[in-house]
């Protein structure tokens, strides 16, 4: 803000997250400064996060500066039929606003549920690791020990598990966000859990660029009134492979082409 004050700037405020933020880290608006110093600031706010009315796409734009909030009206164009919002979404606005808070309140509590039991899961499964968020609904989780590009991640759980979550990168959210995935974890705990075992099984087929592999076959005796007990530390099932084997007992390795045996 001093910056701003010194060099005569505008601030840009979104506070369209600002209900979505958890009790260890609770929202702080600039605001707090005081009206007076935040005369030059121009914030916004929508009811998609919060409520849940995205389709209505209803949202508004709020300043302590009277005369420049008159300038806004006036520059957006929002009083015109085409520029302005529709009737019912005014009317569902108001209505979260002014009645529906108690909604969010027990939308923030089945967040902080899943939140807690996503970031516990994904820090328990290998080469994976995700941070507990203070805000929002979602996780940005970090896949860069796979070595892949997050494109080719998500593509591959899509087609193997039909898992589908949305890649870091360049396309989405900049360079600095490849090696990272994006989860929504707004939704209900079974549909969150059942993505989650997806997500903890689709990648059980990627070993990097090589892979070690024994097969021991070993005999002993033993006394006819004891079975023999053998504990495999590792599923088989999520370890299936295809080789093709040729006659001069050469092989290719047809299902796990990233790696070498």
């Amino acid at each position: 803000m001093s910056l701003c004050e010194k060099y005569n700037l505008y601030i840009m405020n979104d506070e369209i997250w600002s209900d979505i933020a958890f009790p260890e880290e609770p929202f702080r608006s600039i605001y707090s400064l005081g009206s007076k110093r935040c005369r030059r600031v121009m914030s916004v706010f929508g009811f998609s996060k919060s409520f849940g009315i995205a389709g209505l796409r209803a949202g508004c734009v709020y300043t302590t500066d009277e005369k420049l909030f008159e300038q806004i009206v006036e520059n957006s164009d929002v009083m015109s039929t085409a520029g302005g919002i529709a009737s019912i979404s005014q009317i569902a606005g108001t209505a979260c606003m002014s009645k529906c808070y108690y909604w969010v309140d027990a939308f923030l509590e089945h967040l902080k549920k899943n939140r807690d039991y996503a970031v516990d899961r994904l820090n328990q499964m290998p080469m994976i690791k995700a941070y507990r968020p203070h805000a929002t609904y979602l996780l940005y989780v970090d896949i860069r020990a796979f070595g892949m590009k997050s494109e080719e991640f998500t593509d591959y759980m899509k087609e193997k598990v039909k898992l589908a979550v949305v890649s870091g990168g360049e396309k989405f959210f900049g360079s600095g966000s490849e090696g990272y995935i994006r989860i929504c974890f707004a939704t209900s705990h079974e549909i969150l859990e059942e993505g989650l075992n997806r997500l903890g099984i689709g990648p059980q087929g990627l070993t990097g660029n090589s892979s070690v592999m024994g097969v021991h076959i070993e005999s002993a005796a033993r006394h006819p009134s004891t079975i023999g007990v053998a504990v495999s530390t590792g599923c088989w099932a999520h370890r299936r492979g295809t080789l093709l084997v040729h006659a001069d007992l050469s092989f290719e390795n047809l299902s796990h082409t990233r790696s070498a045996l």
